[in-house]
């Protein structure tokens, strides 16, 4: 029985020897998490499921105008308030919530008002996992259109006056929900 365990000592020690990661590494390669977007080291975690429709508010970082932006172009949002799954943090405050400007109306002569459509569609869980989101904001301009018309009528430039440019202002809020049900390592 001796020579058993010496002969497994030393199969051991020769397996160390030619490659002493394998012992070590293999039993941390399940326990070390790395958060993709900043490269942290993160604490190992349970899964946890966010239900679709969960419900979080998301504020504009900047202001998005329909006089400069473009159809397309990306729109970035922040999350007002922690999401919590079960007392369990998924998504944080603070974290970045992506979209695009899906429609884009510039304000036009006779008074026509300018319109903007952003359209958010995914947001960062605290494990760098992109969650899909469903949440629109609109925002359409003054129309000036009578006012146009009735000065106009007096003076033909009333006619070439615009209407209000459609704008999302920085700090508004929108409320979004979860597209589907994902899982996260919070």
């Amino acid at each position: 029985m001796k020579k058993i365990y010496n002969y497994m000592a030393k199969l051991l020690l020769a397996v160390f020897i030619l490659n002493p990661t394998v012992t070590f590494a293999s039993s941390l390669i399940y326990t070390t998490q790395y958060n993709p977007s900043t490269g942290e080291k993160v604490a190992s975690s349970a899964p946890v499921e966010i239900p679709a429709g969960t419900m979080l508010r998301l504020r504009a970082s900047t202001t998005y105008s329909a006089k400069s932006t473009t159809q397309g172009q990306n729109v970035l949002y922040t999350v007002v308030n922690d999401v919590r799954v079960n007392g369990t943090v998924v998504i944080k405050a603070g974290s970045q919530a992506v979209g695009n400007v899906t429609e884009v109306k510039k304000a036009s002569m006779l008074g026509q008002p300018g319109k903007i459509v952003l359209s958010l569609n995914s947001v960062t869980a605290v494990d760098g996992t992109e969650v899909p989101l469903i949440a629109t904001s609109v925002n359409e301009g003054d129309n000036k259109m009578a006012t146009s018309v009735i000065i106009g009528l007096l003076c033909i430039l009333g006619f070439v006056m615009k209407g209000g440019e459609g704008s999302i202002q920085a700090g508004s809020t929108v409320d979004a929900r979860t597209m589907s049900a994902v899982t996260v390592n919070a």
